[in-house]
This record gives C-alpha cells, sequence and structure tokens, in this order.
C-alpha cells in the first residue's frame, strides 16, 4: 500500500512538473515577445506562439522523463537539498539542450534567449514548488499526521506498564 501511494504521490509530482515547464516555456517566450522588451533592446520580432505548439507539446511530455531519469522524483521529501538540487539542475540542463537541439534541428527559429530563459524559469519554478512542499510537510500539522498511534487494550497495570516503556 505504502508503495502504492508513492507512485500516486510521484504521478502527481509529474503532472504539476509538466504544467509548471508549459508555464516556464510560455513565460520565456512572453519575455522575449514582450514589446517593451524588443524596443528597448532594439532586438526583431518573433514568430508567433503557434509555430512552437506542437514542440510545445512534446517539451511538457519529455520533461518529467527526463527529470524521473535524473533521479529527481527518488528523492525522499526531506532529504538532502544539495541532491535535489543537483538533479534538478540536471534535470533542467538536459531538457534546455534538448530544446536547442531540437530547434535547431527542426529548423525552428526561435529568439536564443528563450530557451536560456526557459532553463532559467523552469529552475526557479521546481525548485520553488519543491521548497514548499519540503515546507508543508515540516509544518506541525504535517508531522502529527506522520506519528505512530497506538490504541492501549487491556488492565490498568498493564496500560501503565506500556506507556512506561
Amino acid at each position: 500500500m505504502l508503495r502504492r501511494h508513492r507512485q500516486i504521490r510521484t504521478q502527481i509530482h509529474q503532472l504539476v512538473d509538466a504544467c509548471l515547464i508549459a508555464l516556464s516555456f510560455w513565460l520565456a517566450y512572453q519575455l522575449r515577445a514582450n514589446p517593451a522588451i524588443i524596443e528597448q533592446f532594439d532586438l526583431p520580432e518573433v514568430a508567433p506562439f503557434k509555430t512552437f505548439a506542437w514542440f510545445y507539446l512534446i517539451l511538457i511530455f519529455a520533461t518529467p522523463l527526463v527529470l524521473e531519469s535524473q533521479g529527481f522524483y527518488d528523492q525522499p521529501i526531506l532529504g538532502s537539498r544539495t541532491a535535489t538540487l543537483w538533479a534538478l539542475f540536471r534535470g533542467c540542463l538536459f531538457t534546455t539542450l534538448g530544446l536547442i537541439i531540437g530547434l535547431f534541428y527542426y529548423r525552428l527559429y526561435i529568439a536564443r534567449s528563450v530557451p536560456i530563459w526557459f532553463g532559467i524559469i523552469s529552475f526557479g519554478l521546481l525548485y520553488l514548488k519543491d521548497e514548499l512542499i519540503r515546507l508543508r510537510y515540516q509544518s506541525k500539522l504535517s508531522q502529527s499526521q506522520y506519528q505512530r498511534r497506538f490504541i492501549l487494550v487491556g488492565t490498568s497495570e498493564e496500560t501503565d506498564r506500556m506507556r512506561k516503556e
């Protein structure tokens, strides 16, 4: 039962991470396509977002697989932050490199800053999600949920002896 609970929790995390990856790519694109930024830095216009929609869907499905291959979902909930950060960094780096290679291979011309911003934003959002989950599990309410409880049934002498033990 505990193994099934862990699998369901991992699948929920993967779904949330896929949504955060989608949000990251969209934010990176919107940041680069912002008219104020284009005017401020005298940059060329960006192709419309619908040009990258199919690639966007592939990215959403591939990123949780990359994160899983890097061991991001195998970390304990309250485990080492450095191990979690390292697995997250590798996953985001490989996803960003895959995005760049895929865009180059299919000759989709997007601004060079979009994949870079995507990697930074996705790392930040996934790390923020991980920290919020860590804070939730460290709260007193959550800790009391994981404490073992016993029901002592017996005579008063037996229950007093068990309480002392």
